[in-house]
């Protein structure tokens, strides 16, 4: 947010949410997001990156839009998608580096659930990182685009 008189994007840059088991519905963010914590989410849209821990989803993960870059630290430090469930999709504007996106994985990023798969992942830049899908409804290569 920008004060009055004051520079700024005008954005709110969120840290974190913490709402672990709690179903949320659509969660719509103007600026970047640091993490997310929650039982299930209907649809994420965050209008800049995401780029801390990202996202822990104790169920199913919906649709994510991210308008900016999916950055970990490094990694060693990735940010990652998580969904103990199935992942609706991914939409990427931007770059994807150092980054994870599971679907099936527990928040020890342990494989749970063999029949949780991933949408399409589109990432507009460049794509620099791992997918994992479980069993059969898992991954499939053919869903990734990047442009």
């Amino acid at each position: 947010m920008t004060p009055a008189g004051r520079s700024g994007d005008g954005l709110v840059h969120v840290g974190r949410i913490d709402a672990p088991g709690l179903a949320l519905g659509k969660v719509a963010i103007g600026g970047s997001l640091g993490a997310l914590d929650a039982g299930s989410l209907t649809k994420l849209a965050v209008g800049g990156d995401l780029d801390g821990d990202g996202l822990r989803i104790g169920g199913k993960l919906g649709k994510v839009v991210i308008g900016g870059n999916l950055t970990g630290r490094d990694a060693a430090h990735p940010a990652t998608i998580n969904a103990l469930d199935a992942i609706g999709g991914v939409i990427v504007k931007g770059s994807v580096s150092d980054a994870l996106i599971l679907a099936g994985y527990d928040a020890a990023l342990h494989p749970q659930n063999a029949d949780a798969g991933i949408g399409t992942i589109h990432c507009f830049r460049r794509l620099d990182g791992e997918l994992r899908g479980g069993g059969r409804g898992g991954f499939d290569a053919r869903r990734v685009r990047a442009e």
